[in-house]
């Protein structure tokens, strides 16, 4: 029964080494995958064949139902040439060298980050060409997503290439290893210069405004991929009833008073992230809320440039089929990127019990056999193509455990419920704002307005999220709704939240919907 999952796994982490990589899966590839039309082709052929053969097998349960949400994706992607309009993709060399850079141990390890900065400038040169067929067609990208990758991603990127055997130094590699990377990442920084230079000169004079996917991509996305079974009219209904609430919780002046104050220093904050990961720890564990591992070991570095762009703290999951692999919160270094109120929520929310507690559960309980279950997982591998078949259950599981929380009295000052309402309202508008906006129901001149009205936040900032939502359509929908699908299981789970923590992580990073096919959920009497 399992053949044609062993056969798809196999083909697909020989064609895309970053999802190997960042799994951490043993013999992955020191490549990046060749964004070419022949490449595209065959992942076509090859979906399709891997669909097809999954339908002639018996129920294989949430395997199954893994390989088939990704390959139905990975089909339509390729048959639709979406590399020609897809700028996303440029930022993922950049990402693949920087998780390299992170979890090497050893000089073999940084082998393969100088051998995958090799393979940067061909990357680049032929994904140029795709964009350069996409605007002869007439399908350039998104005007704000070309400003924006012109402006900070690509030279963001080519610093933070270029950084790369300053790295390899400071771990005392050998020299001749360090001299190896220098020129494969001054090679691969230049490449993203230039690239930026084509970017600039080529493609924005044909950018489009108000790119976006479209009603019946939409709907494919959320059911056929997400798991998402709720109609978009429900989806809307319940956002915009958790907006509502949201909103009038929230005292305006006070929430910009609170957000206003910012650390002193960047060890300041760090210090105020510290501190709350260890004290949600005990939180959890003390209450028997969560199952917690022993020996959990995350790690707080820097943020690389041209890497979530804006953001704060970002959560890097453990490579999961490497068990002596480092989980990791990447920070933002500028102190003022810091609110201080926020701190707390976000070591919820990235760390522990969230993210970075569900990745290294899943380390522990890896099994290679289930690998097609967390493909995709990582964020910029996700954010390249735009998969979120696994996002509904990582970033739903992440506002799950803020929920949890907060009902249980962890946040417990004025200040802290106020900016938890205000990020309960950020949610339910990013859920609106990608189903309207890539439905076509809101006009793309509109969603700035909507943004900043809801949320009662500067058009600035509200700019930001409208950006967000075109470079990761849909991405943003997934922490309310997929919050949502959690909460609905634990009201028909019988037995207390240790049992329901632990089932639930059991099953990997599967949509909550499809959860209910294992058969552990039953109805309370």
């Amino acid at each position: 029964m399992r053949r044609p999952v062993e056969d798809f796994l196999r083909a697909h982490l020989a064609a895309h080494p970053e999802d190997a990589w960042t799994l951490g899966i043993a013999g992955a590839a020191a490549t990046l995958p060749p964004p070419t039309p022949e490449a595209a082709h065959e992942e076509v052929v090859r979906c399709a064949g891997a669909c097809a053969a999954i339908a002639k097998e018996p129920d294989g349960g949430l395997d199954h139902d893994a390989v088939l949400r990704l390959a139905a994706f990975h089909l339509r992607y390729g048959a639709g040439d979406r590399d020609a309009e897809n700028l996303e993709l440029a930022a993922l060399p950049n990402a693949m060298l920087q998780h390299g850079a992170l979890h090497a141990k050893d000089d073999a390890g940084w082998d393969a980050v100088a051998a995958r900065a090799a393979g940067v400038p061909a990357f680049l040169a032929q994904h140029a060409e795709n964009l350069r067929r996409g605007a002869k067609d007439g399908r350039a990208p998104d005007a704000g997503v070309v400003r924006t990758f012109v402006d900070r991603i690509l030279p963001g990127a080519a610093d933070a290439v270029a950084g790369l055997p300053f790295a390899a130094r400071a771990k005392k590699r050998s020299s001749a290893l360090v001299t190896r990377l220098s020129d494969a990442a001054r090679a691969a920084s230049d490449a993203y210069r230039v690239f930026a230079g084509v970017v600039a000169g080529e493609i924005a004079p044909s950018a489009r405004a108000g790119v976006v996917l479209g009603e019946e991509e939409v709907g494919f996305r959320l059911a056929e991929v997400m798991g998402v079974m709720t109609p978009i009219d429900e989806l809307l209904a319940i956002a915009r009833e958790e907006l509502a609430r949201a909103r009038r919780s929230i005292d305006h002046a006070a929430l910009m008073r609170v957000l206003a104050a910012r650390p002193a220093s960047l060890d300041e904050a760090l210090a105020g992230y510290r501190r709350w990961i260890v004290e949600a720890t005990n939180f959890v564990r003390d209450r028997e809320l969560v199952p917690v591992p022993a020996g959990m070991a995350l790690a707080l570095e820097p943020l690389p440039s041209g890497i979530a762009d804006g953001g704060s703290v970002t959560n890097w999951p453990a490579p999961l089929f490497d068990p002596e692999g480092k989980g990791h919160v990447l920070y933002a270094t500028q102190p003022d990127a810091h609110a201080t109120v926020a701190t707390k929520n976000l070591a919820v929310h990235e760390g522990v019990p969230g993210h970075y507690l569900q990745s290294v559960t899943w380390q522990r309980q890896a099994d290679v056999a289930h690998a097609c279950r967390y493909l995709g997982v990582a964020d910029d591998v996700a954010f390249a193509r735009g998969y979120f078949g696994t996002t509904i259950s990582v970033e739903g599981w992440a506002v799950h455990m803020e929920q949890l929380l907060r009902a249980r009295g962890f946040y417990d000052t004025d200040e802290e419920l106020l900016f938890f309402d205000f990020c309960d309202a950020i949610r339910a508008t990013r859920v609106v704002l990608d189903l309207e906006l890539h439905t076509g129901r809101m006009p793309a001149h509109a969603a700035v307005g909507f943004v900043a009205e809801a949320t009662g936040m500067p058009e600035g900032w509200a700019r930001a999220q409208v950006l967000r939502s075109k470079r990761i359509p849909l991405q943003g929908l997934t922490y309310l709704v997929g919050q949502h699908a959690i909460a609905e299981l634990r009201r028909s789970f019988r037995g207390d939240d240790l049992d329901f923590h632990a089932q639930l992580l059991a099953l990997g990073p599967v949509p909550p919907s499809r959860s209910w096919s294992v058969g552990c959920w039953r109805p309370s009497p």
